[in-house]
């Protein structure tokens, strides 16, 4: 190749533009046009692959690393192989006719999955340039691809036009594409809820998210129409809301109140609640006292009639009522006061006091 260098009439040499990282530059002039001399080469990094054209067709997909070209062949486009993410801020219009602006997130790249024998008939039947693409056919470095399927999303690249324009026309790039698709999606799907009910729970239940539903339904409106050119949509999104006239900020106060008012109703709710537990368990450990009190009364009962078989009934009551009283009054809590508890006490015992102590034997 030096030696054809030397001569000058070695192909172009062309190097992957850093800033852009779409286009390539030509470091080394050349005439690609002639059917004899060196070949030129494109230098591509790990993460790209490059579309190349023959006159004015397309001719083939080849990267990464060092590619050679023949006469006539020239870079076209450089894909980027990475996952690619991209966000924008789409004009929607909610169900009850509020204007607003919502921020889409989607990631998107080359499909590089392998397809089952049914979807790729499916897939190749809807984009002829799919034939071969069912698996990954470039396989070195760090990221496999399939050159069909890369060559079916370069055939997506268009010039938007405006009859007012007078300079040259942009290009609409694949992934320009992918998230105009994505776009679409989501303005359909936010058109369809009012305002507020993107603020709370679906029908009031947890786990109902209605931006987790937006963002399930625009990857399934919008998958199998990116996958018939060769791109997988990863995730889309909808990640915050933008307001800017007057009107809407008002509208938006509004709507900040209502969930206000609905987290307050929910808080309201779950301290009822949890005041209705509390009178529950209040009233079950005050049943659960009273029943081991008459059971501790009970088996006293017991246990002083069949030693004392002649003493009188109300005595063995009293007596066994205040002992039980006194276990209860001594189990409190640590904290209570010494002189209330013994107070306590005192006030039973005075209480019982005509009662004249059992016979002694």
């Amino acid at each position: 190749m030096l030696v054809w260098y030397l001569w000058g009439v070695q192909f172009p040499i062309w190097v992957i533009n850093k800033e852009t990282d779409r286009t390539a530059e030509e470091r080394i002039n050349g005439d690609f046009f002639k059917t004899f001399g060196s070949p030129g080469m494109i230098w591509a990094q790990s993460h790209q692959a490059v579309g190349i054209t023959s006159g004015t067709r397309f001719s083939r997909v080849d990267g990464p690393g060092v590619i050679y070209t023949q006469p006539f062949e020239r870079p076209h486009e450089i894909i980027d192989l990475r996952p690619q993410i991209r966000t924008s801020l789409i004009e929607s219009i909610s169900q009850d006719g509020i204007p607003y602006q919502a921020r889409l997130l989607a990631v998107f790249s080359i499909d590089n999955a392998v397809w089952t024998n049914e979807e790729y008939s499916a897939l190749r039947l809807k984009n002829s340039l799919l034939r071969g693409a069912q698996k990954p056919d470039r396989k070195s470095g760090n990221y496999q691809y399939s050159r069909s399927r890369v060559t079916a999303a370069l055939s997506i690249e268009s010039v938007k036009y405006s009859i007012h324009e007078t300079k040259s026309h942009p290009i609409i790039y694949w992934d320009q594409w992918a998230l105009a698709v994505a776009e679409e999606a989501a303005r359909k799907e936010l058109s369809i809820y009012p305002l507020n009910e993107l603020w709370r729970p679906i029908k009031d239940k947890q786990d109902l998210n209605p931006l987790d539903i937006i963002a399930q339904n625009i990857k399934n409106n919008t998958s199998q129409q990116l996958k018939i050119h060769g791109i997988s949509l990863i995730a889309a999104r909808i990640i915050n809301f933008q307001f800017d006239s007057d009107e809407s900020k008002v509208i938006l106060q509004q709507q900040i109140d209502n969930w206000r008012s609905y987290i307050e109703q929910d808080i309201s709710q779950t301290k009822s609640h949890a005041d209705a537990q509390l009178v529950n368990i209040k009233e079950s450990a005050a049943a659960y006292a009273r029943s081991n009190l008459l059971a501790s009364i009970a088996d006293g009962l017991e246990k002083i009639s069949n030693a004392h078989p002649n003493l009188p009934k109300k005595y063995v009551v009293a007596m066994q009522l205040i002992t039980a009283l006194e276990n209860s009054l001594h189990q409190q809590l640590q904290t209570e006061d010494k002189s209330e508890e013994n107070s306590k006490l005192e006030a039973l015992r005075s209480l019982l006091g005509n009662t004249p102590p059992p016979p002694q034997r």
